[in-house]
Formats: structure tokens, sequence, C-alpha cells
């Protein structure tokens, strides 16, 4: 029996496509080129989208773009389709598409321009959240920074009907070049991680939270550390748990929160219990 050749693509996408052959990239772009410009249009959103696409989710997104008919955009869907650039997967309430081959959609994706790149990922973050945040309405505003000391920012409930698509926000505000965004939903993220003890992806989703975590907001601060410590302690990882400890110490010595205060050093303790440093 003839072995057939099959050929594998391991690692990060990005990554890859920066060293495809030239060959490949202009033939996949020669192919996009020869759609019609619906169906052009229609590729490069949902490669934003995603490798994985949820119908509703193009059709609302390619309507800020063009007006288009149910029947129409269904029609177009069937055409890329038969062509194979996609294949349709239906469970019993939702309608998916995905992109036939991980090439193909990281090639489109990358054709388009950077700002244009930006405003789509904006607007697929948006329908996110207005579809599922109850009522239909983004309650999602951060509060800009400023001098006091406690500046928050409102979040969602922890059980929310957007609550499995927070990866994906982070993803698309990412893209979208909205820290303030990114920042609410890493931090949610790594709050959710901790409590499914999900330790690895905790702790990356809290770091990249502190990272864009203004100075000043010492409530963000300090609850993102106090949660990225305690993963430091169920993993063992001593060295850097001291180095959250001493990032918590200065934080609730200029925040002079006397709650902070003890809670930090009831952890202070726990770690020299831990370590057997029992005189401190």
């Amino acid at each position: 029996m003839e072995e057939k050749t099959r050929c594998l693509v391991n690692g990060q996408i990005d990554r890859t496509t920066q060293i495809l052959p030239s060959a490949i990239q202009s033939t996949i772009l020669a192919r996009l080129d020869r759609l019609a410009p619906e169906n052009q249009l229609m590729l490069k959103i949902a490669a934003v989208i995603g490798q994985a696409f949820p119908y509703e989710a193009l059709r609302d997104t390619l309507r800020d773009s063009l007006e288009i008919t149910e029947t129409d955009l269904k029609t177009h869907l069937d055409d890329l389709t038969y062509l194979g650039y996609l294949r349709q997967e239906t469970s019993a309430s939702v309608v998916t598409f995905v992109f036939k081959h991980i090439i193909i959609r990281e090639v489109i994706y990358q054709s388009l321009l950077f700002d244009r790149r930006r405003q789509l990922h904006r607007t697929v973050a948006r329908w996110y959240e207005e579809k599922y945040t109850p009522g239909g309405k983004n309650r999602l505003k951060p509060v800009p920074t400023n001098s006091h000391l406690t500046v928050t920012r409102t979040l969602p409930p922890a059980h929310t009907p957007l609550a499995p698509y927070f990866s994906l926000l982070v993803y698309h505000w990412h893209q979208a070049g909205d820290e303030d965004r990114e920042q609410i939903y890493a931090a949610l993220l790594g709050e959710q991680a901790t409590r499914e003890f999900a330790n690895a992806e905790a702790l990356g989703y809290l770091s990249r939270a502190l990272d864009l975590t203004p100075e000043n907001d010492l409530r963000g601060r300090y609850n993102l550390l106090l949660a990225r410590e305690m993963i430091y302690s169920r993993r063992g990882d001593r060295e850097r748990q001291a180095i959250d400890l001493k990032s918590l110490a200065n934080l609730v010595e200029q925040a002079q929160n006397l709650s902070w205060t003890a809670n930090v050093y009831f952890r202070f303790a726990s770690y020299a219990e831990i370590t057997g440093n029992y005189d401190d």
C-alpha cells in the first residue's frame, strides 16, 4: 500500500509563516486574488476572528463593512466551503466554521494591513462583550488611572456568561492594542485559573495582568501579587515567592492599609514556617 506524505506544522504558527517558502505564500495569495471581493473580505474577517469562528460573529462583523443578506452570506460560505477554504462544524445550538488549513488562515491574516487588523480585532472583541453580557450592554469600563492610592477597575462577576470567552478577549484586545481591556481579562483569567488550580496558566495571566497594571493602582497590584505569591507557594518556587513577598511589603508600606499589612505579614510568617526559618 502506498504511503502518503504529510506536512506537519509544530510550534508557533506566526513564527512558521516567517519561514514559509515564498512560493507557498504566493500561491495562497494568488488563489485569494481570484475570489470575488465579497469572498476575500469574508475570509479576511474570518481570519481575524480565529482558526474557528462562530457564524454569528462573522455575520455581525462583516455587516460593519458590507451590506449583505443572510441568504447571500450563506451562499458565499457554501462557495468557500466547496473551494476548500472552510469546513462547517455544527453543534446543537452553534454553527461554527473552521479554516481547513491553519497556514491558509495565517497567510490571509498577515495580508491585512496592521491598522485594519487592529480595527477588526476591536470589533470582534466588542461583539463577544455585547453578546455575552447580560442585557446586551458592555459594563466593563476601565477607570482612568490617577493619583489615588486605591484605583480600581470594574470587573464582571466570576460566573458571567462571558467567562468562557475571557481568553479570546485577552487575545483580541491585545491584538487591538488596548492594554486597559487586555489587563481586565488577563486578571480575570488569572483568578479563574487560580481557583481551578491551573497553576502554570494562572502564573502566565497574572504576570501579564501585573505588567499592564499601573504602578498607582495599588489595589489591583496588591490583589494580583497576592494571587501570584500563592501560586508560587503551591509550586514550591520559594525564590520567586520571596520576590513577590518583598514587592507586597513595599506596596503595603506605600498604601498604609492595616488590613493589607496584616495579611502580607501573615504570608511572610507562612513562608518562614515552610522554609524552616522559625526565628522569623
